[in-house]
């Protein structure tokens, strides 16, 4: 993901992630947002990896509070890892060979450390395992005092996408904004991978996931929607 970043940045002259991040985190304090109900400061991030869009998202937290005087210590990130790497993939619909098991293995002592050097003043919650052992109806109502605002899906198989989305799928706001960093790494298929996994959900007659826009322009390329409630 970092190369890719870096290479979209150098056309826009933006880093494209953290430019999302700070957006996202404007729009939903809108008064015309807010009056929905939506609560905000609450980011998700399934699949932290080395921790570059953990990292993204922290400074961008920072510099909204530091703008707008906003309390970082009303933020929450709750992020979502095994901390041992990628597991085995066993569905035809996850199988790539750019991925392996262990690959992105960065365990939980690296990624405490480079929250507690950002300088985050929020709450940091890191839920440690994977996500069949770990994505309870428990968990799931433990965290209905912090419903997600932004979601950060990077877990690369449809099995695990298709996992997370059933278990945030309650606890969805109405204008909760996810993005799919691995959406395309099937060449566009969409019976694999996270693509796979979202149009599944997006199938559902009573939720909907579309393509979030800016501008009139596709943000990110598409691999950003905004989430509803029917």
């Amino acid at each position: 993901m970092k190369s890719r970043l870096k290479r979209i940045q150098a056309v826009l002259g933006v880093d494209p992630l953290w430019e999302l991040f700070y957006h996202t985190l404007g729009s939903q304090d809108a008064p015309s947002v807010l009056r929905w109900g939506l609560v905000p400061h609450n980011y998700y991030e399934f699949g932290t990896g080395w921790g570059d869009s953990l990292q993204r998202y922290l400074s961008a937290a920072r510099s909204y509070c530091r703008v707008t005087g906003k309390d970082e210590r009303e933020f929450n990130v709750v992020a979502f890892d095994s901390f041992e790497g990628l597991p085995e993939s066993v569905a035809e619909a996850d199988r790539n060979p750019n991925w392996s098991r262990g690959v992105y293995a960065y365990g939980l002592d690296h990624i405490t450390r480079l929250v507690r050097r950002s300088g985050f003043r929020g709450k940091f919650l890191p839920v440690k395992g994977f996500y069949g052992d770990t994505l309870t109806s428990d968990l799931r109502n433990e965290l209905r005092a912090i419903p997600p605002s932004i979601v950060n899906i990077d877990v690369d198989y449809y099995s695990s996408a298709a996992s997370v989305l059933a278990f945030l799928s309650p606890i969805l706001q109405n204008g909760t904004i996810l993005y799919f960093d691995d959406i395309y790494d099937f060449f566009g298929s969409p019976n694999k991978g996270e693509l796979r996994a979202v149009l599944e959900f997006s199938a559902s007659k009573t939720v909907s996931l579309t393509p979030y826009y800016l501008h009139g322009i596709p943000y990110l390329f598409g691999k950003t929607f905004v989430f509803s409630r029917d």
